[in-house]
């Protein structure tokens, strides 16, 4: 039995790239990933795709409703799988993209073009920092540090001062 489009509510089609299952609408070209599924898609070499790049890019138009999607509310979209409505969020949880999700099942719906966004968002965190944000992490890191140091200072003195105040009472 073929999985409803959560879009446009028409059959999708089944597809294997490197013996993973997603499932493709031929109209709107979304893809619907079962969990674990965009995980195993990421790990692929870039020439995988081969053959199958309207799911990367679509060719001729991206899904409907896409500018309108705002991340953690409640979607009208329904779950391919469990029938239930899905739920929008931010994909790594700062990322500009905003994908569907399935709290039940724990799938995932893509708009046409968010798979090739979602990892040229991948590799951009994989890549070197530049010598700026290098610094900014350094002062971030310094400035945890010489907090951590306060805070255990602090914590000395009040330790210090309440074995102080144990060894008076103690006496009278």
């Amino acid at each position: 039995m073929s999985l409803l489009c959560p879009v446009c509510r028409v059959p999708m089609e089944t597809m294997e790239i490197e013996g993973i299952e997603i499932d493709v609408c031929p109209s709107c070209n979304g893809i619907w990933l079962d969990e674990g599924e965009l995980t195993a898609l990421a790990n692929l070499e870039p020439k995988a795709f081969e053959g199958v790049e309207h799911i990367l890019v679509p060719v001729d138009k991206l899904s409907q409703g896409e500018e309108t999607k705002k991340p953690n509310v409640v979607s009208e979209r329904i779950c391919p799988r469990c029938g239930v409505k899905l739920f929008s969020y931010r994909y790594g949880g700062n990322s500009d993209i905003v994908i569907d999700g399935c709290e039940q099942c724990g799938g995932i719906w893509l708009d046409a073009g968010e798979l090739k966004k979602i990892f040229d968002y991948m590799d951009q965190l994989k890549r070197p920092l530049s010598p700026e944000e290098q610094a900014i992490v350094n002062q971030a890191l310094a400035q945890s540090k010489l907090r951590m140091r306060e805070i255990e200072d602090s914590y000395a003195r009040t330790s210090l001062l309440a074995r102080i105040a144990k060894a008076l009472k103690g006496l009278f």
